[in-house]
């Protein structure tokens, strides 16, 4: 009987204990401090993220800029070709060629197998333009590589778009670095408040064990009540970035 009353006696103390432990897990300082660092923790990975699409957005659209420069420098090439070369073709005079570039010629050569919807095209003319237009459709890698009116405008406004951009990107991850140098800290205190649990203070309090030590940081949190708030802190808790 005295040993049923003893149990019962040492389970009332251990709950007793163990709410006292609660409220000291609850009220210490690294519980408060763990909440605002994951808060601020979803705040900095969502600026790295909008980092991250604004960087792959920069490089898309570099490579739209480079594909783009890729048409217009054949586009150019090709009306160059058009303007100069098409009276290589038997019958094809200055003015019909005038009249195929204005009125046929669209985006690339192969137009040109559609010029007999001019006057003055008949199946001959057009066999000799189709013939012409697969010897220049053969040609016309290697002639980009040469210089032709045209050719250097194109590309000194490319890479003037390209280097602007190449610019931002830089700009971009520069911002990004020192957002994730943030985070690293955030992440480094989330870690090692959350080694510390609910457990470690019922196990301190009722079985009087435990890493006390690791308890009194966590009690403690990033910082004691008496020691002032680290900058860094600040700024995360805050939400700044120092990216301005």
């Amino acid at each position: 009987m005295t040993s049923f009353l003893s149990k019962i006696e040492n389970n009332k103390k251990n709950k007793a204990l163990e709410k006292i432990a609660f409220g000291e897990f609850e009220s210490a300082r690294g519980t408060y401090h763990l909440k605002m660092l994951k808060d601020a923790q979803t705040r900095f990975q969502s600026i790295v993220k909008d980092y991250n699409l604004e960087i792959l957005e920069s490089n898309d659209q570099i490579r739209e800029i480079e594909d783009n420069t890729k048409k217009q420098l054949s586009q150019c090439l090709e009306r160059y070709l058009i303007s100069t070369k098409i009276t290589e073709i038997p019958g094809i005079g200055a003015a019909l060629g005038q009249r195929i570039l204005k009125f046929i010629y669209k985006n690339t050569l192969t137009d040109l197998y559609r010029s007999f919807a001019l006057n003055g095209i008949g199946d001959q003319k057009q066999l000799q333009i189709n013939i012409w237009v697969h010897k220049y459709l053969e040609e016309i890698p290697g002639l980009l590589l040469k210089d032709f009116p045209g050719k250097e405008e194109i590309i000194i406004q490319s890479n003037d778009k390209i280097y602007t951009i190449q610019e931002q990107i830089k700009q971009k991850i520069s911002e990004k670095s020192m957002v994730e140098k943030k985070l690293e800290m955030i992440n480094f205190w989330i870690n090692k408040l959350e080694k510390t649990t609910l457990n470690d203070f019922i196990t301190a309090r009722v079985e009087n064990k435990g890493n006390f030590s690791e308890i009194e940081e966590y009690i403690n949190g990033v910082f004691a009540e008496w020691e002032p708030i680290p900058d860094w802190f600040k700024e995360v808790i805050s939400g700044e970035t120092n990216v301005q």
